[in-house]
């Protein structure tokens, strides 16, 4: 793939998020060794940021006080905004977890879940990647996996965008072919983790089985056609 095709691969569909990575992935391009093409890559990423931000989010621009704008000009404009819209972020979950306190479906992560979940979430996004899935349905399960992300960081996390998703696998994992059985174990240790800590979080005892029955990777036998 193209410097050009891979920069904009793979955008999660929401704005601010694209943003945020495309941010990540011009810093991630200034710490890359020198190469003859720079100058054109360098060009590339410039008109990128800034057409998007003058669609999506123009006040951005008011961030940027150099006149003839570098890629790091535009990144550190894209930075300060994300840090504030994560702090809302922040002030919107503590709001949303006092709304759900007496409700169910909300856990409480300590850190080694979160860090657990995260490498979970990281190693189903690589499957993903890896699986002979259309642009189109990885797209899409991209964005949930987004979400997911979010929803991991959030103080007081709703469990069920987590089973809603493990619901949501049985309509791609014909098509994944090698990659349906280790996508499936990645699931089904993500939801044992939130299931566990929705557990503590409500004080109950749940019993010792499967977290959750999911669809096999190898899809319904030819009986069950019949």
């Amino acid at each position: 793939m193209s410097f050009r095709r891979d920069f904009v691969a793979n955008l999660p569909p929401n704005p601010d998020d694209a943003l945020i990575e495309l941010a990540d992935r011009a810093s991630a391009w200034l710490e890359t060794p020198e190469s003859p093409e720079d100058n054109l890559n360098f060009a590339y990423i410039v008109q990128i940021l800034e057409r998007f931000i003058s669609r999506y989010r123009p006040e951005i621009t008011q961030l940027i006080t150099s006149p003839s704008p570098a890629v790091k000009d535009y990144i550190e404009a894209i930075v300060r905004f994300g840090g504030a819209r994560e702090v809302d972020k922040l002030l919107d979950s503590y709001e949303r977890m006092v709304d759900d306190a007496e409700s169910f479906g909300v856990a409480s992560l300590n850190s080694g879940e979160k860090e657990e979940l995260h490498r979970h979430l990281e190693n189903v996004r690589k499957l993903i990647q890896a699986s002979p899935l259309s642009d189109r349905k990885k797209n899409a399960l991209f964005h949930r996996l987004e979400a997911l992300r979010a929803e991991v960081d959030s103080i007081g996390t709703r469990t069920d965008r987590f089973f809603a998703f493990a619901g949501d696998i049985s309509f791609v994992l014909g098509d994944m072919a090698e990659k349906a059985k280790p996508f499936v174990d990645e699931v089904k240790d993500i939801l044992k983790i939130i299931r566990g800590s929705r557990a503590r979080t409500e004080n109950v005892q749940l019993p010792h089985e499967e977290t959750l029955t999911l669809p096999s990777p190898e899809g319904p036998s030819q009986e069950e056609n019949h």
